[in-house]
C-alpha cells in the first residue's frame, strides 16, 4: 500500500527539481547560473549537473535538435510570456544564434562545476520534467512502493503492474480536439508528448509554437504533436 508519506516524499523531489531548474523562478539555480554566464566555473547541485550531463549526451545524439542553451532564442521570441510573443527578424535570430550551442557549456566532471560562455543561457524545459518524473519514481521504489504512475503534464512514467498482469494504458490526446487519438500500453518506462498546442501564438493564420529548432532559430513546422516511448522519462522527454 502507498502511504501519504510516500506521495509527499515523491512530490518533494518534484518541488526540488522545480526550485533548482525553473526559469520562472529568479532564485532557481539555473536562473542564477545564467545570470553569471561568462564568469568561469561555478558550483552546481548534483541534480543540475546530472541533467546537464544528460543534455550534452542528447544534444550529440540528436545533432543538436535538443539543445539546452536555447534560452536566448526562446527569450527573443517571447515564449516565456506568450501574450507578448512576436516574430523576430531574421537578423535578430542570426545574432542570437551565435549565443546558442552545447559547445558553449563546460561541465567539469572532476569538480562537478559548470561554466557558461558569455551571454549563453540554459533552459531545461525539454528535459527537466522527465528527470523529475524519474526522481519521483526512484523515491517511491526506494520506499517499497511496488507499482505506480507519475504524471507531470505530458510526461508520464510507470513502474510495476497497473493490476495483476495488466499494463498501464496511457492516452494520447488529439492536438486540436478534446479527445484521444490513441493509447500506449506499458509495463514499465515512460511516455512523453509535446505539441504545438502548449504555448503558441498565431499571426496571419499561421501558428508559431514554443518548440524551437535551435539549429535554425525558428519553431518546428508541420508537427502538431509527437509522442516518444522510452525506458525512462528523462530519455523520453
Amino acid at each position: 500500500a502507498v502511504g501519504l508519506q510516500d506521495l509527499e516524499a515523491a512530490y518533494a523531489e518534484v518541488v526540488e527539481i522545480d526550485q533548482l531548474m525553473s526559469l520562472y523562478r529568479e532564485d532557481s539555480e539555473v536562473s542564477r547560473l545564467n545570470a553569471r554566464a561568462g564568469e568561469g566555473l561555478l558550483p552546481v547541485s548534483a541534480p543540475t549537473a546530472e541533467v546537464l550531463r544528460a543534455s550534452v549526451h542528447y544534444a550529440k545524439l540528436s545533432g543538436s535538435a535538443l539543445d539546452v542553451t536555447v534560452q536566448p532564442l526562446i527569450d527573443l521570441w517571447g515564449f516565456y510570456n506568450v501574450s507578448a510573443a512576436k516574430i523576430p527578424s531574421q537578423d535578430e535570430i542570426d545574432i542570437v544564434l551565435q549565443r546558442v550551442g552545447i559547445n558553449r557549456v563546460t561541465l567539469d566532471e572532476v569538480s562537478g562545476q559548470v561554466a557558461l560562455a558569455s551571454n549563453t543561457g540554459l533552459d531545461f524545459g525539454g528535459i527537466a520534467k522527465g528527470y523529475a518524473v524519474d526522481r519521483a519514481i526512484k523515491v517511491l521504489k526506494a520506499r517499497g512502493v511496488r507499482a505506480g504512475l507519475v504524471n507531470l503534464g505530458g510526461n508520464v512514467g510507470v513502474f510495476g503492474q497497473a493490476s495483476i498482469g495488466r499494463p498501464w494504458l496511457i492516452g494520447i490526446r488529439h492536438p486540436r480536439e478534446n479527445r484521444l487519438i490513441g493509447q500506449v500500453s506499458l509495463m514499465s518506462g515512460a511516455v512523453a508528448t509535446s505539441g504545438d498546442y502548449d504555448r503558441y501564438f498565431e499571426f496571419e493564420g499561421k501558428r508559431y509554437s514554443h518548440i524551437l529548432d535551435p539549429r535554425v532559430g525558428w519553431p518546428v513546422e508541420d508537427i502538431y504533436s509527437l509522442t516518444v516511448v522510452a525506458p525512462n522519462a528523462t530519455t523520453a522527454d
